[in-house]
């Protein structure tokens, strides 16, 4: 299963917030990209998986890991990114169609994923105008720059 990009596969309400986040970034010049947006169920689960399986120890379940990823069309990882947790849970918003992740893009238009913090606070600045709910605002692991849902009654919490 490849990663959904497609704004129209949110809910309604979520893709015209997303589609406001967009205008808001436009109005600053600040070019971004939607990187994912609804979740299939497989990939949570692989997203979840990683971080918490110790591959230094098991190489072997490493290799099996990168054969279930490559049926689901994800790139394979090597043991450093595999130490790194990408979510905290199994149930995600992005499951619901009410979540999209976006980066910003770099002077030559390539995803900036190390982009400064001032970057990505103006990038949560911008979903915070369009009445989103912004990951970069949760308290402390559960941080999430580049997520941004809708919610009917938009609160801060993660």
């Amino acid at each position: 299963m490849p990663i959904i990009k497609d704004i129209n596969s949110l809910v309604p309400q979520a893709a015209i917030h997303c589609n406001r986040f967009l205008g808001e970034c436009g109005k600053i010049n600040l070019p971004v990209t939607i990187n994912e947006t609804v979740r299939m169920p497989e990939t949570q689960i692989l997203y979840y998986l990683q971080g918490r399986i110790d591959f230094e120890e098991n190489p072997d379940i490493l290799a099996e890991f990168n054969k279930i990823r490559g049926i689901f069309r994800f790139w394979d990882i090597g043991v450093a990114e595999s130490k790194r947790k990408i979510t905290w849970k199994l149930d995600s918003n992005h499951l619901y169609g009410i979540a999209f992740d976006a980066v910003p893009l770099d002077s030559k238009g390539k995803p900036w994923w190390n982009a400064p913090l001032d970057v990505q606070e103006k990038m949560g600045e911008c979903g915070e105008r369009a009445g989103l709910v912004w990951g970069g605002r949760w308290s402390g692991k559960k941080r999430d720059w580049p997520h941004f849902e809708w919610r009917e009654n938009a609160l801060q919490t993660g």
